[in-house]
């Protein structure tokens, strides 16, 4: 994460896009980015089990986890992650039925 705006100069339009009220946004695939390496860099989330899905500023998280603090945690990271607007938390619990047999971190936008 980029704590100092002046980096954006250096960053390509990648990095951040500019809103209608004068404010800078990130965009969505930046902030998938975002997403993917700190779900990656936690220990205690096995993020081989969750696809990220970014839309507009909002996070869908889908797929697996063994317990319900990693459920948790996946979240309470994400929300973090400056430009996320919203999480939503559809893993399952890795014993429950359900969607999410994507075990890849793809990008929807």
């Amino acid at each position: 994460r980029f704590e100092n705006d002046d980096y954006s100069q250096f960053a390509g339009t990648n990095y951040r896009e500019k809103s209608g009220r004068d404010e800078y946004q990130l965009t969505d695939a930046r902030i998938f980015d975002e997403v993917c390496e700190a779900l990656k860099d936690d220990p205690t989330v096995d993020a081989s089990g969750i696809s990220v899905k970014v839309h507009d500023g909002i996070v869908t998280l889908e797929g697996k986890a063994g317990t319900r603090m990693e459920k948790r945690v996946a979240e309470m990271i994400i929300v973090e992650i400056p430009g996320v607007l919203d999480v939503r938390n559809e893993i399952v619990l890795s014993g429950s039925t359900g969607k999410g047999d994507d075990h890849s971190m793809q990008a929807q936008h």
